[in-house]
């Protein structure tokens, strides 16, 4: 074969696999541009996906397009897990909530005590959703629930392991999504457009979100 032959064989080939490379960077281009556009076709008021800075804190987080904001992993922990923190309405911004209960809410407030960490989402004077993070036994708050007249159930639909308290009357009072076998976080809705169905929907919105979470 000709050494000019062998050259243009050559040239072709480099040719063909700088093309190739060429529309596959454009169909990941595209591929991405989607995904992005179908995520934020999710949420009511998407968010920019970026990095974030958290007070107190010498690294960013992470704010989603749903608008919850990943907070910087601990490199002292073992495994490679995000983990719901202290932190709750930094975490669970009110723009989040927004898109998860598709209500308007008009002022958030952080209220730490010594056995919860919440944070208040106030519709109106009468309406609000509050989420707490707690560190408990679960059997034993069940059981206390029990004791007191409550009916404790499970939501098959929500993709968390999961507990609701109901009253005698069957209203929800709380959902509690588990995240370990000593860490909750409850999710409590009050006011008139939240009946049992609306309360469910809104849980199983958060719990799709942070079903990763430790």
């Amino acid at each position: 074969m000709k050494k000019s032959t062998i050259i243009s064989l050559i040239m072709l080939l480099c040719l063909v696999l700088i093309v190739g490379s060429i529309i596959k960077l454009i169909d990941s281009t595209n591929k991405y541009h989607k995904s992005q556009e179908e995520l934020e076709a999710l949420y009511q008021q998407p968010c920019q996906y970026s990095s974030k800075e958290i007070t107190g804190n010498t690294e960013n987080g992470t704010q989603l397009i749903s608008c919850f904001v990943e907070y910087p992993d601990e490199i002292t922990r073992e495994d490679d897990k995000y983990y719901i923190v202290e932190d709750i309405c930094g975490q669970f911004t009110q723009q989040f909530i927004e898109n998860m209960s598709l209500v308007q809410i008009r002022v958030t407030e952080p209220t730490n005590n010594e056995n919860d960490n919440l944070c208040k989402y106030s519709i109106s004077d009468a309406e609000n959703i509050i989420i707490s993070l707690s560190y408990s036994n679960i059997e034993e708050t069940k059981k206390s629930e029990a004791d007191a007249g409550n009916r404790v159930e499970t939501i098959a639909q929500i993709p968390m392991s999961n507990f609701i308290i109901k009253n005698p009357d069957g209203i929800i009072q709380s959902i509690n999504l588990i995240l370990s076998e000593s860490k909750v976080i409850s999710i409590k809705q009050s006011g008139e457009q939240f009946d049992n169905d609306k309360k469910i929907d809104t849980a199983m919105s958060i719990a799709k979100e942070i079903n990763n979470y430790k």
